[in-house]
């Protein structure tokens, strides 16, 4: 292969690299720029969504203790298109986040359990998916502050979390 051909691929590489994280971090924002407006639709106190915000921050923490091996056991693209796949179901999830909540509920009142608001536990699911699938990335980006408070104004805030973690499939596809 010649150089400049290989110059011409690491860039491309880099490029799709740079394009996922992107992504990545612009599926972490939508929940805490939509947070105001997502408290008044659905009653949560600083505490609710400091819940909701720590079950993101355990899980990824907890999933970054064994991402590196995931990478080293399945290889680096078969890996990185794996993570992109489930925080891209991890972003989409936030949407149906009111159904899962009271599916959860229904099962943990089932099992004798209290059950918390829907829309709380539905939101810590999806941030618990997001954040397994994020733990194979680092974040970086500029984007998310431009867009999702746009995307949620126009088409609401079901919308904003959709459309993020579509965007996905153009990673994949160049990644594949």
């Amino acid at each position: 292969m010649h150089p400049s051909a290989i110059g011409n691929y690491r860039w491309a590489i880099c490029g799709l690299l740079f394009f996922a994280t992107t992504i990545n971090y612009l599926d972490r924002q939508v929940l805490s720029l939509l947070a105001p407006s997502l408290s008044k639709q659905f009653g949560w106190s600083n505490n609710d969504y400091a819940n909701i915000a720590a079950a993101f921050q355990f899980v990824y923490a907890v999933a970054l203790l064994f991402a590196g091996r995931i990478v080293d056991r399945l290889g680096t693209k078969r890996a990185y298109q794996l993570a992109i796949l489930v925080w891209s179901i991890g972003a989409i999830v936030h949407a149906f986040s009111l159904s899962l909540g009271y599916a959860i509920n229904s099962v943990l009142t089932m099992l004798g359990f209290a059950a918390v608001p829907a829309s709380i536990a539905g939101f810590i699911v999806a941030r618990a998916i997001l954040a397994l699938g994020e733990a194979g990335n680092f974040p970086a980006a500029i984007l998310a502050p431009l867009t999702v408070p746009i995307i949620a104004e126009i088409w609401g805030w079901e919308t904003a979390f959709i459309w993020i973690g579509n965007d996905h499939r153009t990673v994949k596809e160049g990644a594949a």
